[in-house]
């Protein structure tokens, strides 16, 4: 495991003893897990901040990181849960456009079920290949366009991790 050329300021075990927290001189925490030594870490980034301390709630869902000024950021680690805090923010399904940029290579359908579509749209279950007249229209972007969209770069925000490659 190798942190990064800048230096380590903050180090958190899981109470399972399954995951390394550290943070560090750069704006990137480094999340590995002890049971994979070979993948490579999630990274939690914010473009803005140098996080000094990091730490792990008792039962390993959040990670919760600051520095030098008051500010306290938490990451959601499981799935579901990052999946319920979208869907209460959404309040929605996602859009054909949103569906695209997360989703390039699969068909679209309907991200949260009971909720509303998106106008325009008809949601068709998980596992329908059968693509919508809305989809037909238009193809998605072969080539990523912006750096959130490369599988490579850092997550920014408090409510995603990704592993990078």
């Amino acid at each position: 495991m190798r942190y990064s050329e800048s230096g380590i300021l903050s180090v958190a075990v899981s109470p399972d003893g399954r995951r390394v927290v550290v943070g560090g001189i750069d704006p990137t925490i480094r999340i590995w897990d002890l049971t994979d030594l070979g993948a490579a870490p999630v990274l939690l980034h914010n473009d803005d901040r140098v996080f000094a301390s990091v730490a792990l709630s008792p039962d390993g869902r959040f990670v919760v990181a600051g520095g030098a000024d008051p500010l306290v950021f938490p990451w959601h680690l499981r799935v579901e849960d990052l999946i319920d805090l979208a869907k209460r923010t959404a309040g929605r399904n996602l859009t054909l456009a949103e569906w695209r940029l997360y989703f390039p290579d699969l068909p679209y359908h309907r991200t949260f079920p009971g909720l509303p579509d998106p106008d325009g749209l008809r949601a068709r279950p998980p596992g329908t290949n059968q693509s919508s007249p809305e989809e037909q229209k238009t193809k998605p972007s072969p080539t990523p366009s912006g750096p959130e969209q490369r599988p490579d770069s850092p997550t920014q925000g408090r409510a995603v991790a990704r592993r990078s490659g």
